[in-house]
């Protein structure tokens, strides 16, 4: 009797087990289904994760992989050495039209927050770093290494691109933000260690206009003034020698130097339309009066000398009848061989330069007082020689 029982309650203990193996691997389908789905929408990696063998992390159009803490690329060369590596590479197409008007290859986002205030050290923080150098010992002639390689380019048959820019570098303060000391857009730093045996210059800008249609404008380097308040900048250009320990190494041979340009019409064109220019060699062209300066009026006492404060030099008399310069300098050095000086009376009373005192003017000259007689000379590096003189008596 009991082994009836038992024979007959057997198969009802086979399919008990049958159903709960069942539902145990069901369960475990439904979590790895889970598990897909969790990997599919959102990688959260909070321990070590290795990627190997051309593996895909999320591949459908919202997918997002989040990495918390510090993450590493070890870059390994591929065996194909003929052809370039990369070993981030970011791909994607911008889609998106009307309001969709923001794409973004690559965002990074730093915040120092509050309470995190550095008081002692060097501070210095950067939302991308980028550092190359060359171990190699190759001598190969035409070797270029750049630690940033960034075009913008328009590749649209038939379309249009209102701005193209290959790169846009901006620094601010917003409006409730506490006082900046210094607030520089760009800073670019060329700093030989070692030999540099061709050129060593900070910048190279250059223009490469290869179409054959005529821009409206077109300018090698533009310098904009885009200022709301204030009553304007100091300067659009300022050159600027800071070395402080050495007054002759950190010196310039020329403050601007277009000597290997081929310039069509003037070197320079000033404010209000006026020209300088080198067209013809030797020859140095104004476009416009060529006007000096007034200088700061000397009141000459009887035999001072005078000491010139402008090419263009007013001169008064402190006596009451004629005044004569000193015998020995009546006119003090020019400051450089070639430089010019026109002497005016402005007064009443007669004024006397004398000759052979510095001076080399054929005689002395009696400048008219109340006649605006007036005498221009050219000092030769070791004398003022007398070019004219304008007598109005």
């Amino acid at each position: 009797m009991r082994n009836r029982y038992v024979s007959r309650a057997i198969p009802l203990i086979i399919l008990a087990l049958v159903l709960l193996v069942g539902g145990l691997v069901s369960c475990a389908q439904d979590e790895v289904g889970a598990l897909a789905r969790r990997q599919r929408f959102s990688h959260i990696l909070t321990r070590d994760f290795t990627v190997q063998n051309d593996s895909t992390l999320g591949n459908a159009a919202n997918d997002t992989t989040t990495f918390n803490g510090n993450m590493v690329f070890n870059g390994i060369p591929d065996t194909d050495t003929g052809s370039y590596d990369e070993w981030f590479l970011i791909e994607g197409e911008m889609t998106g039209v009307a309001n969709k008007d923001r794409n973004f290859g690559l965002v990074i986002e730093m915040t120092r927050p509050a309470g995190q205030e550095i008081t002692t050290g060097d501070h210095l923080e950067a939302a991308l770093k980028i550092a190359i150098d060359t171990e190699a010992t190759s001598t190969t002639a035409g070797t270029t290494m750049r630690g940033a390689d960034i075009e913008a380019k328009a590749d649209n048959p038939g379309g249009t691109v209102t701005n193209l820019y290959g790169a846009s570098i901006s620094s601010k303060s917003d409006t409730g933000a506490g006082d900046v000391s210094q607030m520089i857009g760009l800073t670019v730093n060329a700093q030989n260690n070692a030999a540099v045996r061709s050129q060593l210059m900070a910048a190279d800008f250059r223009l490469n206009r290869q179409a054959a249609t005529v821009p409206t404008e077109e300018y090698g380097i533009q310098v904009r003034s885009s200022s709301s308040t204030g009553s304007g900048a100091d300067a659009a250009i300022y050159l600027k020698s800071d070395y402080a320990g050495s007054a002759t190494t950190d010196s310039w041979d020329y403050g601007l130097d277009t000597s290997g340009a081929a310039i069509n019409t003037a070197d320079i064109r000033l404010e209000n339309g006026e020209t300088i220019n080198n067209n013809n060699d030797t020859a140095v062209q104004v476009g416009g009066f060529l006007a000096f300066t007034e200088g700061t009026v000397i009141d000459l006492s009887s035999g001072g000398t005078i000491t010139p404060t402008a090419s263009y030099q007013p001169i008064t008399t402190a006596e009451s009848g004629s005044t004569t310069t000193d015998t020995t300098t009546a006119i003090a050095d020019g400051a450089v061989a070639g430089a010019m000086l026109i002497l005016c009376n402005e007064d009443a009373q007669d004024i006397v330069i004398d000759d052979g005192a510095n001076t080399d003017i054929g005689g002395n000259q009696t400048l008219t007082g109340g006649a605006d007689d007036c005498l221009w000379l050219i000092w030769n590096g070791s004398d003022w020689n007398k070019i004219a003189e304008i007598g109005n008596n």
